[in-house]
């Protein structure tokens, strides 16, 4: 084995280039605007951002979420763009602010009602000059994708992916939204508000998150608030105030730019100079600082929120950016990490608990470091499942642990550092991380170096000084948290004509597109296909960023041709090779700084290796030995069979999940993937031995090597060829799923009273996909469920809120010759579930007529087509999964070729042809108090069911 390692590594045919991609450029404009650019020509599209250092810590105590509420009013436009008149719209907005400034001011139920129809019927008279999808629109014009924003608490980010030949334009949307921008559309962007937070009262993690915050840090705005804003200062929202929070913090000295990914700085730099260097300079309110709170005593919550027993020990720690950061993250590190080799890893492969973590929680003025354990499901208390945890941390500070082991988690550490910053979004995400401490790049670049220092002393420091002394633990039991109850509103929806354009459109769409050179997959020549025999093939890709290599074996066989294969991976996961324990293989493994994971997906029984180029071949070596030798370890079966419980459990205790589960019974009804998994009670009978005997049967299968490296792919292929068992039998191919057939609506409704969110699914069965008619099938795609720019999220959540989320797509099948399917989503509160079902199926029933929008979504189609492009690690199994469907070159070659001859009539002819007058499933899962059955009976069937009906549990 030494003999072919040193033969890998010799015949490496290409050195990995300096790091250029982490070359950054950095300057600011005279306005105190800060620029990072940081590009990269090995990727295919720029990742754009603009962030501001402000964020829910800088809420007014008694005006709660106001950044958060700002973070959804700046996509809605500015006084030249997303209004077809804003002088017009003014004196309706003025008359929104004063209405709702004088409802903050009291608290009579009348008085609030009458203000309510005010501010409704100045919302309907603004509602017909405003355009409050009219930016999403436009960045999707350009191929931009990924357009969101998020709002922490120390600071605000609004991104996405954009094609870097659209730069300019770019540029000029992102400036233009941060200058005289306007919050229109408020009222119902409040309503959406409400449905976000809905959505997380329906989170037990988010009750948990916010009771840590309160104990972690109860003087400090990040534990006495939270980002989304108390129900109370939301039912009360002052328009004046987040306008003066925008004057205050949204100043060009305390935003940034980010752009990362393929584009010419040289070209670029004029560019931004240009477009923002009209944003204003301010003085900053300062923040108040806050002593970091410290323990006196330990700290104990007694409470019953989640499905199962879950405990979270808090310590406080450090703030972000803080000397400590790094060794403190390696002491994480030794005690939960990717190898599972770590103590607390321990703990769960000898059966001690069934699950624990290890997590850092730094934010910028503070921090804290969490240890999370759910106790074995029978018989174990909070207190002994301390017990444990805190053994393993009394190591670390003691020094009882190898400088192997130390040397170990640095090496992998460092790997996954490499791995990450190959992304250009996760290269963006650091950087915004620069701005909001006030480091510098040499920071995040210098992390291998820093690890790399860190010495056992250094960890026995660390461990004493943090996790000794006093600190903060959940004891959480099975229960359910207290949800905030929100009304339905009672004001009519602001319904806007979005087929006008503000004076800001008509100029930008005047201005020619930048051409962007689409990207297609070379089926032939991107990657490099070898017949290892047997049919058995490798696809090999270059990887351009460092020396960590991937290696992904795909057998042709999954859990649909062999039931309980996902329970036999669960088992093999806890399993050694015959002879030695699962912590010693686990250290081989380590040793060559490569991990090894299982997946039993429905096709494939997939096994996927990283690590360090020139040891892949012995961690492939380890993998064939486990596969052939494979032996439970002691705790392996029992463990299997808690953590099938515990996910069981959880399952039905989340209203989102569950409204998944329902949709797919609706889908498919005893096929369903839900109904045909074994139940508890059969889990319970299934040995170790039996399982594994699952194992050895798939690996009887032929498979595709997946490999993304710089070794020698020839050499690679011989490796494979050399040392593992290759194997004849079957084919690859993938699973077509016929959905259940019906002749009439039929809506599938599931009780469950504790849920605040209602999640309703609508699945409608189209006729036979055909390739050549891709383009088509894209503009529409676009057109009904577009984000913001499509018809049902733009009827659902922008004009009537009735929704945080909504939206609509259609699933290609595996097989051409197969039906395609429509699935639209609404997840809005209980009260609204007839309205929202009604207009859903309006919109569904009879599609409403634009054709000016088809050219912005031709624009898209086009422009997304090189964002689309996969990654390196992932494109030989894009185009293996196209050659199973039929492909033998980049369908959207096709699409690109033939999209702009569509016009909006022959789009709309392939839905009358293919989607108008099927019918449709309905399922709703959620509080069936706040629904009207004998309304959705003029609709279709009702069929009332209960969990066990849809899954096995």
């Amino acid at each position: 084995m030494k003999r072919i390692l040193s033969l890998l590594a010799l015949l490496t045919f290409t050195q990995v280039k300096a790091q250029d991609y982490l070359k950054l450029q950095t300057f600011k404009l005279d306005n105190g605007f800060t620029v990072y650019l940081l590009p990269d020509k090995n990727a295919t599209a720029t990742f754009g951002a603009v962030a501001v250092n402000a964020g829910a810590k800088n809420d007014p105590a008694d005006a709660t979420g106001l950044a958060h509420y700002l973070e959804h009013l700046l996509f809605k436009g500015t006084t030249q763009m997303g209004t077809i008149d804003y002088a017009k719209e003014k004196p309706f907005l003025d008359s929104i602010t004063i209405y709702y400034q004088q409802m903050g001011k009291t608290t009579d139920p009348a008085q609030r009602q009458r203000l309510t129809a005010l501010i409704n019927n100045q919302s309907l008279g603004a509602s017909k000059y405003g355009l409050p999808t009219e930016f999403h629109t436009l960045v999707s014009s350009i191929g931009g994708t990924g357009i969101n924003a998020f709002t922490q608490e120390d600071m605000t980010v609004f991104h996405n992916t954009f094609p870097g030949e659209q730069m300019e334009k770019w540029l000029d949307l992102y400036a233009e939204r941060f200058t005289n921008p306007v919050f229109r559309s408020f009222q119902s962007e409040l309503e959406v508000v409400y449905e976000e937070k809905n959505r997380g009262s329906d989170n037990f993690g988010q009750s948990l998150i916010e009771l840590l915050n309160k104990h972690l840090y109860p003087n400090h705005p990040y534990g006495t608030q939270t980002t989304i804003g108390t129900s109370e200062h939301l039912k009360n929202p002052p328009i004046d105030r987040i306008y003066e929070f925008y004057n205050s913090y949204y100043v060009a000295n305390n935003m940034a730019l980010f752009l990362v990914g393929n584009f010419d700085p040289e070209k670029t730099i004029p560019l931004i100079k240009e477009k923002f260097a009209k944003l204003r300079t301010g003085t900053v309110p300062k923040f108040t600082d806050v002593p970091p709170y410290k323990f006196t005593k330990t700290e104990v919550s007694n409470i019953r929120i989640t499905p199962i027993k879950l405990d979270i020990i808090g310590f406080k720690t450090i703030p972000n950016g803080h000397p400590d950061e790094v060794p403190l993250e390696v002491c994480n590190k030794l005690l939960f990490n990717e190898s599972e080799t770590g103590l607390l890893n321990k703990l769960q492969q000898d059966g001690k608990l069934l699950q624990a973590f290890s997590f850092s929680f730094h934010q910028h003025d503070d921090g804290a470091d969490l240890i999370l354990l759910i106790p074995k499901i029978i018989g174990e208390s909070f207190g002994k499942a301390e017990k444990y945890a805190f053994a393993e941390l009394a190591k670390l500070s003691s020094g009882d642990f190898p400088d192997e082991f130390l040397q170990r988690v640095k090496s992998e550490m460092i790997k996954n550092y490499k791995r990450e910053m190959e992304d250009p979004q996760s290269r963006g995400f650091k950087l915004f991380g620069v701005f909001n401490s006030g480091k510098d790049w040499n920071y995040v670049t210098s992390y291998p170096q820093e690890v790399d220092k860190i010495t056992k002393q250094d960890i026995m420091r660390i461990a004493a000084k943090y996790y000794g002394g006093y600190h903060y633990a959940i004891h959480s039991s099975t229960g359910f948290p207290h949800k905030d109850h929100l009304d339905k509103p009672g004001f009519k929806p602001a319904l806007n004509d979005q087929n006008a354009k503000s004076i800001y459109a008509q100029k930008f769409e005047k201005t020619p597109n930048a051409s962007t050179a689409p990207k297609f997959l070379d089926f032939k020549n991107d990657q490099k296909q070898i017949d290892l025999g047997k049919q058995n093939q490798l696809l090999a890709v270059k990887n351009n960023y460092n020396d960590i290599a991937s290696l992904k074996i795909k057998y042709y066989v999954g859990k649909e041709k062999i039931p309980n294969l996902d329970l036999a991976v669960m088992i093999l996961k806890e399993s050694s090779v015959k002879g030695m324990t699962l912590a010693d293989f686990k250290k081989a493994l380590a040793e060559l700084n490569c991990t090894v994971d299982f997946e039993a997906e429905e096709d494939f029984f997939t096994i996927d290796i990283n690590g360090d180029e020139k040891n892949i071949n012995a961690a492939l070596v380890l993998t064939k030995n486990l596969l052939n030798n494979p032996e439970a370890s002691p705790a392996a079966e029992k463990n299997m069979k808690e953590n099938v419980d515990a996910a069981y459990k959880q399952e039905q205790k989340d209203p989102a999940t569950m409204g998944r589960v329902l949709m797919n019974y609706g889908r498919y009804q005893e096929n369903s993937e839900y109904k045909k998994r074994p139940p508890l009670a059969a889990v319970k009978q299934l040995k170790s031995e039996d399982l594994l005997k699952l194992i050895k049967e798939a690996v009887t299968y032929s498979a595709s090597f997946h490999y993304c490296g710089n070794i020698d792919f020839t050499s690679v292929a011989e490796g494979i060829k050399s040392n593992y068992l290759l194997s004849e039998k079957g084919h690859a191919m993938l699973t077509y799923h016929e959905p259940k057939a019906i002749s009439k609506p039929l809506i599938y409704i599931v009780d469950d009273n504790q849920a605040r969110q209602n999640q309703v699914y609508f699945s409608v069965i189209c006729n036979t996909y055909n390739p050549a008619e891709d383009a088509k099938l894209s503009l529409l795609g676009q057109y009904m469920g577009g984000a913001f720019s499509g018809i049902i999220l733009q009827e659902i959540r922008e004009f009537r809120s009735l929704a945080y989320s909504a939206g609509g797509g259609f699933h290609k099948p595996s097989e051409q010759n197969k039906p395609l399917l429509f699935t639209s989503f609404v997840g809005c509160q209980a009260d609204k579930t007839n309205e929202s079902i009604e207009v859903m199926m309006n919109l569904l029933q009879d599609l409403p007529k634009h054709p000016d929008r088809m050219d912005p979504f031709k624009t898209y189609v086009v422009s997304s087509i090189s964002t689309d492009y996969p990654a390196p690690r992932s494109h030989s199994e894009v185009v293996e999964e196209l050659q199973l469907k039929g492909f033998r070159v980049d369908p959207k070659i096709n699409e690109y070729n033939t999209v702009n001859t569509v016009t909006f009539e022959e789009m709309y002819a392939y839905y009358e042809q293919n989607f108008k007058g099927k019918p449709i499933v309905i399922t709703v899962y959620g509080d069936k108090s706040k629904v009207d059955l004998e309304k959705l009976k003029k609709i279709g069937d009702v069929v009332e069911l209960k969990m066990e009906d849809i899954a096995t549990y």
